[in-house]
This record gives structure tokens, sequence and C-alpha cells, in this order.
């Protein structure tokens, strides 16, 4: 058996900005979550990565945060970041759940460790009906014990680092 108990509270919170409902399968770390494209970019995350029926991980916010040059509208928040548009992306490829993640640049820093808060149920406003997917957030050290199971070497805050 492969499927990882989660305990409400302690490893994961239901977000009002995604839908109700249950879901079970495969999960595919898709990074940040987006998929966008402007003038002399084009950015990705889904790319090579089939979705379809499965479980999506995703990091909240965008990469390069701190880098004024990021492509993002570089240390502003840009509507890539936005979960209404992670949630409708994940959905046109195929996600039956959404699984989000604290980044680094979002936890809160507490004597010298990092504190991962699960944010409130109400984060995120509301989504657009036809993009309801059900989505959670969840700790990290859920993520990286789900991950784990078929990847004993992975690391979310490695792979972070990479993407960012």
């Amino acid at each position: 058996d492969q499927s990882q108990a989660a305990v409400l509270d302690q490893d994961f919170r239901p977000v009002s900005v995604g839908g109700n409902g249950t879901f079970s399968g495969a999960v595919a770390f898709v990074g940040y979550g987006i998929s966008a494209s402007g003038p002399g970019w084009s950015y990705d995350e889904y790319r090579n990565i089939d979705v379809r029926g499965k479980v999506v991980i995703m990091l909240r916010k965008e990469p390069q945060q701190a880098d004024k040059k990021s492509p993002f509208d570089g240390q502003q928040t840009s509507s890539h970041s936005l979960f209404s548009t992670k949630i409708a992306t994940a959905r046109r490829r195929g996600a039956i759940g959404i699984l989000f993640v604290n980044d680094s640049t979002s936890i809160d820093q507490g004597q010298g460790r990092y504190q991962d808060i699960l944010p409130s149920t109400d984060t995120g406003g509301r989504s657009d009906a036809r993009n309801r997917l059900p989505t959670m957030f969840v700790t990290r050290d859920f993520v990286e014990k789900l991950v784990r199971v078929e990847k004993p070497d992975w690391s979310l805050a490695s792979v972070e680092a990479a993407i960012d």
C-alpha cells in the first residue's frame, strides 16, 4: 500500500478556493504550477508531465520572487501566481485534485528553523465554478513523505532551489 494517511489541521487543510470532493490517485509535482508565455519568454512547468487523472502538487506563488528581473513581473505578484489561475491550469491539463504547499519564501522563519504554517481555509478567495477542483494546503513535511514513497532521494527544498 503506497497511500499516505494525512491528519486534518496537522498535515493538510481544505481551501475554499478549490472545490468539494474526494480524490485519490498518483501524484505529480509541477513546480509552481505555471504554464505561461509573454514577450520573449515561455514558461511551462507542465511540459513533459502528463497530469491527467493525477493529483498535482504545486508550490504557492511563483519562482524568483525576490528577483527584480524575474519574468513574472519582477518582485510584484503576477496573475500567474493566483490560486484561480493555477487551479484553472491544472483542471485544463486533466488533474483531479491539487495539493498546494508553501514555497520557502512564504514560510515563517522562527527560532532558526522553518515554521510551515497551514493557511486558513478561506485563503485565496473564490474560484470560478467552471474551474473547481478539490484543493488543499499540505505541509512541506507531508509532501516529502508522499513523494519519497516512489522517489526516496527526493527533496522539496532541492527541487525548489533548482527551479528558482
